[in-house]
């Protein structure tokens, strides 16, 4: 072998042994990597207080369910309520008048309390001096069967109109009754 191809060959493995070393730290710098990746993934799925993300996740989701079942019966029990509380009482009337002229005083009154769809009763309580009266009266819708005095037909409309008294309204006069 002549000298040109020895030194042309040196210089062939010289480059093969740099390459090699080239590689080699490639592959060691890849490992490092990987190595670290592993322990950071080993950290994540592991946890900080022990769990896996896995067992995260699912107790994540067990609690998710568990707050959507939750929400569930609260919107249960709202419209169960928005429902009862139609039939509540919820308007109210109130009128004080002198029933007896001899009486002095406005110690009788009419009251009327409704529900949501204007049905419930009307309480007339006179007091004279011989004693107090109650008298009570249906209403469906509103409405009264029968005739009924002026200060229960002001308590009525005073309910039916969310118990806001009425401006141009007059008090009743004393002493007329349409009994």
């Amino acid at each position: 072998m002549s000298t040109d191809t020895k030194v042309l060959l040196l210089a062939v493995i010289a480059v093969l042994a740099v390459l090699s070393i080239i590689s080699i730290s490639m592959a060691a710098v890849a490992i490092s990597r990987e190595n670290k990746l592993r322990a950071r993934m080993a950290r994540l799925m592991r946890g900080d207080d022990g769990k896996s993300v896995e067992h995260l996740l699912a107790d994540s989701l067990d609690d998710i369910q568990e707050i959507r079942e939750m929400q569930q019966a609260n919107r249960n029990s709202l419209n169960d309520l928005y429902a009862q509380q139609n039939k509540c009482l919820q308007k109210v009337g109130f009128v004080q008048y002198n029933a007896y002229e001899e009486n002095g005083g406005n110690l009788s009154f009419a009251v009327t309390l409704l529900d949501k769809n204007n049905n419930g009763f009307i309480l007339n309580i006179m007091h004279a001096t011989s004693g107090s009266f109650t008298f009570a009266r249906e209403v469906k819708n509103g409405e009264c069967k029968g005739d009924i005095s002026e200060e229960e037909q002001i308590s009525l409309e005073r309910a039916l109109g969310g118990g806001k008294e009425k401006q141009q309204r007059p008090q009743p006069e004393s002493g007329k009754r349409k009994r």
